[in-house]
């Protein structure tokens, strides 16, 4: 899969504690955002992102999804801790 690309690698590399050399998974259930299960020997992380192509503009919002997890880890429930919302055009959204 061209989605990590050298320089898509590099720059996760700098916003979480992850080798630029990580493996990469897509989780093959769902049928919403694309989740990946990115790791190294040391750490696991999952990444998301819309799907590629045309959605509806309230659809697939990654900002919103980012803070009620946000909020809802920093209450103490039981939900993945957010760890970096990339919500510009270039790197990932290309």
């Amino acid at each position: 899969m061209d989605f990590f690309s050298d320089k898509l690698k590099k720059y996760i590399s700098t916003v979480v504690d992850i080798s630029e050399d990580f493996n990469f998974e897509q989780f093959k259930v769902g049928r919403s955002n694309i989740t990946f299960k990115i790791f190294d020997d040391s750490n696991t992380f999952v990444l998301r992102r819309p799907p590629f192509g045309l959605k509806l503009e309230s659809a697939h919002n990654m900002g919103r999804e980012y803070k009620i997890l946000k909020v809802l880890n920093e209450n103490g429930l039981r939900v993945p801790k957010p760890f970096y919302l990339y919500d510009k055009e270039g790197v990932i959204y290309r």
